[in-house]
Order: C-alpha cells, then sequence, then structure tokens
C-alpha cells in the first residue's frame, strides 16, 4: 500500500485542531485560575517558550529529513529504544484523546442532553472518529482543513462581539498573583500547546520534508495568537474567576 503524505496546509491545520481541543478542555480557565489578571502576559511568554522549543527541534530535524521521532530512536538506540519511545508517546496521545471525549461528552451532557444517557454522547464522538481513521490520513487531513476553518471563523465571531464587555480595569494589577507566579511558575503553562507532542511525527507524513519547519513554526505562531485572544477576551469579559467557578472557556 502507498504510504500517505499530506502537503504544509493540512500538517498546519493538523497542529492546530490540538490547540482548539485544548481550548475546548478548558486550558484558558486552569491558566487563568494559576496567574490570575496576568494570564494574558503569562500565555504570551509560555506562547515565545514554545516558539523557542519548536524552532529547536525543527534545527534538530533537519539533519534527519523525512524522519519522525521513532525513525531517530531506532537508529540512535536499536529497536529497543525505538519500542520504549512509541509506548510513551502511545500512551501520552491516548490518555490525552481519553480526557479530550471524556470532558467534551460530559460538558454537552451537562448543557444540552441532561436527560441522554452518557453512552450515547460518548458514541456520538467516538463512532465518527473510528469511521473518518478508517479512511486514512487523506481522509482525515482533507475533513480537518475544511473544519479548522470553520472552527477558527466562528472563534474569531465569539471574540470579536465579546468586545463591548472588555474592561481594560481588569487587566490590572498586571502581574496579577506576582513575579514569580507569571514567570517563574508560569513557564508550567507551556503544557497548554500541546501540539508540540506530535511535532515529531510530523516529518515523516508531509509531502515534502523541507516544509516542516515552515508547518511547525507557523502552526505554533497562529496557536499563540489563539491562545492570547481567547484568555484575553476572557480575562476582559468576566470577573475575577475562582476555584468554586464551573466555567467552560467556549
Amino acid at each position: 500500500m502507498k504510504e500517505e503524505k499530506i502537503g504544509a496546509l493540512e500538517g498546519i491545520c493538523l497542529m492546530l485542531i490540538i490547540i482548539i481541543n485544548a481550548i475546548v478542555l478548558n486550558i484558558p480557565n486552569l491558566i487563568i485560575l494559576s496567574t490570575s489578571c496576568s494570564a494574558i502576559i503569562n500565555i504570551f511568554y509560555a506562547g515565545l517558550i514554545a516558539i523557542f522549543f519548536t524552532v529547536f527541534i525543527a534545527k534538530l530535524f533537519n539533519k534527519f529529513p523525512g524522519k519522525d521521532l521513532l525513525d531517530i530512536s531506532e537508529y540512535v538506540g536499536g529497536n529497543v529504544l525505538k519500542i520504549i519511545v512509541g509506548i510513551v508517546f502511545l500512551l501520552f496521545f491516548m490518555l490525552l484523546s481519553t480526557v479530550a471525549v471524556r470532558y467534551l461528552a460530559g460538558s454537552m451532557k451537562i448543557i444540552y442532553f441532561n436527560n441522554s444517557p452518557y453512552i450515547y454522547i460518548l458514541l456520538f464522538f467516538i463512532v465518527p472518529a473510528v469511521i473518518i481513521n478508517k479512511l486514512g490520513l487523506k481522509a482525515v487531513s482533507g475533513i480537518n482543513v475544511i473544519f479548522i476553518f470553520i472552527i477558527l471563523i466562528s472563534l474569531f465571531f465569539l471574540l470579536f462581539f465579546s468586545y463591548k464587555n472588555f474592561s481594560i480595569e481588569k487587566m490590572f494589577p498586571i502581574l496579577g498573583n506576582g513575579f514569580n507566579e507569571t514567570f517563574i511558575m508560569g513557564a508550567t503553562n507551556i503544557f497548554a500547546f500541546a501540539n508540540l507532542a506530535f511535532l515529531p511525527f510530523l516529518p515523516s507524513i508531509l509531502k515534502n520534508t523541507k516544509d516542516f519547519k515552515k508547518v511547525s513554526v507557523s502552526s505554533i505562531i497562529i496557536s499563540v495568537i489563539i491562545f492570547t485572544f481567547t484568555i484575553a477576551t476572557l480575562i476582559l469579559t468576566l470577573p475575577i474567576v475562582t476555584e468554586s467557578d464551573e466555567m467552560l472557556t467556549i
């Protein structure tokens, strides 16, 4: 069977859909809880760190054109290292997808389908995912390109039509809980950019291996912009968020 490859645009969209998942999973709310009104500065700062790591990863992979992390692991440590790395990332991706489906289905049940059996809501997400993955990488990436633009336009309208409720005063004090929480402890908020974990597996599925740096850097910069504007909208619109608040980012 011929190995499927995707273009640069499809690669960028695959990376961006992971950031959309992070927003749906309420990651912006978690960042606001830890950094208070300095969340805008903090996520931009964490985003710069993410961009630095992305450029670093891209430079490392330039030495292995067309190879992904598993190929490099096999080259460095043989099949043993390849299997270990593969299992670690497989478990991580399974955990990420399980949490995403569980949280989204739970939110849908609370907000829209309170009387529906939980298993039906789960199947509503799981069955289409299984079917589309059976169709292959090209089908997944092609449908994702269509939906990512619809989602981004929808997010833009959500942000734009919230502007009348913005209050600049809610940004102050500018450092929120202090310098340490914003820049030292706050550096851990790089976890919001989970798409970094998928970058090492991208080179082997790109049609043009030279597009890897362009795809990775472009996707992470767009991700930083999306996250920054999402958090800015929440900070400027809503009262201070506390741990007792059950707030969904969307």
